[in-house]
């Protein structure tokens, strides 16, 4: 059989403080059929000075500047550069295990293209927090037909960075990120990804490392590119005839509960918020909608949000 090619895209933008530890946990590896896109989106800080270093001396490091643009479309000249039968997206400041790359492959080798592979995760604040984590045995599971749309409600969720994605799906459905999105783009591109594959395989195994990173523009409740993720909702709320009444139920309360949080944040923004004000009420009116799919528990939950989420937003105010 051909040894399969593996594609690791690596967006860039100002991540010189943890850049190296997610660069030598790609050095570990146990398995090297792969390459890494390392796609500096304008850093202004030592990022580039970091990556000429790994790519002068490992040849499967390539790099490449880019006028800043932005995560999405960062992440679609990344795919555009890749060589790779499959593609993995991993953030810059995140660490992987030295088996996240040969768990994948030893499933894809054996299984047909059309199928998305998922691996388990650490969510972690100091690095002892991982070596300090008891891993357990490894098990494997699998969504088929309309249970598929599952991961976007499960632990594994819409996340990229903790799956691995066939190029040839990609390429024959013209699959990219949505560059208007800085808020649930991943959501959208996984949602999208699931309309072409048959199965999804769910690998127990806790391969990614996530940093729990509070300096990210997602945690500032004053960026107002944090609004896109309504936009987010409404392109999936528009094809609900994929979901099944459990994962209807889910996105509906997900929608919802998003409208809550959009409404207090808007109290931390200084500019554009008329235009913000008029994002929330429709997508409000929308997401109003789909509160005939909740649960009683999830109604009552998402009426004490709107009630009472201010107090507790404020507390934790920036």
């Amino acid at each position: 059989m051909t040894r399969q090619l593996i594609s690791i895209i690596v967006p860039i933008y100002n991540a010189e403080r943890y850049l190296e530890e997610c660069l030598e946990s790609l050095l570990v590896q146990d398995c090297n059929n792969f390459e890494v896109l390392l796609i500096n989106d304008g850093s202004t800080d030592r990022s580039e000075e970091i990556c000429q270093k790994y790519c002068r001396a490992y040849d499967f490091f390539k790099y490449f500047f880019k006028v800043n643009t932005g995560v999405s479309d960062t992440r679609n000249f990344g795919m555009r550069q890749a060589s790779g039968d499959y593609l993995c997206f991993i953030d810059s400041d995140d660490i992987l295990s030295k088996t996240y790359l040969s768990d994948f492959s030893s499933v894809f080798v054996r299984e047909s293209y059309d199928k998305l592979i998922c691996c388990d995760y650490i969510k972690f604040n100091q690095l002892t927090e991982i070596t300090k984590y008891k891993f357990g045995k490894k098990f494997s599971y699998e969504l088929i037909s309309e249970n598929i749309y599952d991961i976007l409600f499960n632990r594994y969720k819409g996340y990229l960075w903790n799956k691995i994605f066939s190029n040839k799906i990609i390429e024959d459905f013209h699959l990219e990120f949505d560059t208007s999105l800085s808020m649930c783009e991943d959501m959208v591109f996984v949602f999208n990804y699931l309309h072409h594959v048959k199965s999804v395989i769910l690998l127990e195994n806790k391969n990614y490392y996530y940093r729990i990173n509070q300096a990210s523009s997602g945690k500032s409740k004053s960026n107002q590119r944090w609004f896109t993720v309504l936009d987010a909702c409404s392109i999936i709320a528009k094809e609900l005839n994929k979901f099944n009444n459990k994962q209807l139920q889910e996105f509906s309360y997900f929608y919802n509960y998003m409208v809550c949080k959009s409404k207090y944040r808007l109290l931390f923004v200084d500019q554009n918020k008329e235009n913000i004000t008029e994002k929330i009420q429709n997508a409000r009116l929308l997401a109003k909608e789909f509160q005939r799919y909740l649960s009683c528990k999830q109604k009552i939950k998402i009426k004490l949000y709107d009630m009472l989420y201010y107090p507790y937003f404020s507390i934790k105010k920036d």
